[in-house]
């Protein structure tokens, strides 16, 4: 996640040793495979041409509803997946099941592709950075992207996500901490997540506005390292709903 800041001459100034360094970001697949689900064709469409555009990407399926996504995203199995929360409902076949599956909508989809195809950087689409948005985590989004962010654009959200990145929101970093406060005070038969200092550092600035770049400036380190602690505090939240998940799948009755 990130190194040890040296000792003696060469250590680095106290703010930078808070977050730690790296020397190089990852080189991330060339090309990164994405495949994009979205109700609306404009906005898929859209979408598309962005990472088209890009030479780091290669949209390799497209999807209009959740049941296709699943499909799609299983047959495909991307890199990384943008998938709006929105998707109207659809159903998908199982391997070797006579019955189709139906799927409410992209939450639902994000939970099916999280279970199915694991190693899948899954990127929740939303409008609205509400509950309903942050209930994309537990389904086993890595990110969200919101349509209307000024600051993050697709590409760049697909690129640092590919890299191990986690694309935090205001309200997703707020409702982190509070899950995370709350699971402490009310442990169950799963341990709570423990976020370190450098976790709750990044998580605290996001959640009060601050852009990666920004803490990446205070701190005196990379982007990409104010990226990769968020997508561990993230992964750890996430590997919680995942246990949480395979207790009630193992539980009798």
């Amino acid at each position: 996640m990130s190194t040890t800041p040296p000792d003696g001459p060469d250590a680095p100034p106290p703010a930078q040793a808070a977050l730690g360094s790296v020397d190089d970001r990852p080189r991330p697949p060339d090309p990164v495979t994405i495949v994009v689900a979205d109700g609306r064709a404009d906005r898929r469409a859209v979408m598309v041409r962005w990472l088209q555009v890009d030479g780091r990407f290669s949209v390799v399926g497209e999807a209009e509803d959740a049941g296709t996504a699943v499909e799609v995203l299983a047959a495909t199995v991307p890199d990384v997946a943008f998938i709006d929360i929105d998707l109207p409902s659809g159903s998908f076949q199982p391997d070797g099941s006579a019955t189709a599956t139906p799927v409410a909508d992209g939450v639902g989809a994000l939970a099916i592709a999280h279970r199915l195809r694991p190693a899948v950087r899954l990127v929740a689409v939303a409008v609205d950075d509400d509950d309903r948005a942050y209930a994309a985590l537990a389904a086993g989004a890595m990110g969200l992207y919101l349509w209307d962010d000024p600051v993050a654009t697709a590409v760049d959200v697909a690129a640092g996500v590919a890299r191990g990145e986690a694309p935090l929101t205001v309200g997703w970093a707020g409702r982190i901490i509070d899950e995370v406060r709350w699971l402490a005070r009310e442990p169950g038969l799963v341990p709570a997540p423990e976020l370190t200092p450098t976790e709750l550092e990044v998580l605290r600035r996001v959640a009060a506005g601050a852009t990666p770049a920004a803490i990446a400036e205070l701190h005196g380190v990379t982007v990409h390292l104010v990226g990769l602690h968020a997508g561990v505090a993230v992964t750890k939240v996430r590997r919680h709903h995942d246990d949480l998940h395979q207790l009630d799948v193992l539980r009798p009755g």
